[in-house]
């Protein structure tokens, strides 16, 4: 009816934020703003997926699959008080926030946060071999004060697979090009996946308590940080000003 439209608004689960602007265009609104204000690994309160480690691999590659055709996305929800449903039953329940109750940080905050490190310039990232593309993908980036920094994932979008197939591991060979000849550089390599950056894993490990006590929620405070895979070390280039890193993901 020629109403005024000032954005489009979507809520969706289980999938990467949609591209709406063809329809948009086909309406005359190919410019209108598309703002996804409730996105999310799951929409089942209970669903595991939403406190594992799936969870912020899937949350990053959804978010990069979106960045060319939404103007904001916002995951549903910030925190684990969330009693639409009613108020939670245990610490862990497999609410829709990044943070747990108490704020402990789940897993999938751990995908905001290393996306929130990466550099404000894009480099290329080009890569081949079975998967790349599709599960094995990611960002690269150049931050202000020179570092290269690099996101990758290996994640499907199939949630039957949340809980971890082995079939879908894949080892990664990472080069860096363009630096001066010998230059050395130092790595950093931080992970989130089932034995790093996961305090759901360490809440499970202790027993799974419906509420820790003071003791056991000290303990997985203790766990509640970004991990690195191994320890910082230096790298020098070769001659061709190339660096190499090979690892599973």
């Amino acid at each position: 009816n020629s109403s005024p439209l000032d954005f489009l608004d979507v809520h969706i689960y289980f999938c990467p934020p949609l591209n709406w602007m063809p329809m948009l265009e086909r309406y005359g609104l190919k410019d209108l703003p598309i703002y996804y204000s409730e996105w999310g690994v799951s929409p089942r309160w209970g669903d595991p997926a939403n406190d594992t480690p799936y969870g912020a691999a899937w949350t990053a590659r959804g978010l990069a699959e979106s960045l060319d055709h939404v103007s904001l996305v916002s995951y549903w929800s910030g925190s684990d008080y969330f009693e639409e449903t009613g108020p939670p039953q245990k610490f862990f329940h497999g609410g829709f926030g990044l943070l747990g109750l108490d704020g402990i940080r789940k897993p999938r905050y751990w995908a905001f946060h290393l996306l929130h490190r990466l550099g404000t310039r894009r480099l290329a990232l080009e890569g081949e071999g079975d998967g790349f593309g599709g599960l094995v993908n990611g960002w690269a980036t150049r931050a202000d004060d020179g570092s290269v920094r690099i996101l990758l994932w290996n994640v499907t979008f199939d949630q039957t697979k949340a809980s971890g197939s082995a079939t879908l591991g894949r080892q990664v060979s990472l080069q860096v090009a363009g630096l001066p000849a010998g230059k050395t550089v130092r790595l950093s390599h931080f992970r989130v996946d089932n034995h790093h950056s996961n305090v759901y894993a360490a809440w499970q490990a202790m027993g799974q308590p419906d509420w820790p006590s003071p003791a056991q929620l000290a303990e997985l405070r203790q766990k509640d940080s970004l991990e690195p895979l191994e320890p910082s070390r230096d790298l020098a280039a070769d001659s061709q000003g190339n660096v190499r890193v090979e690892f599973d993901l």
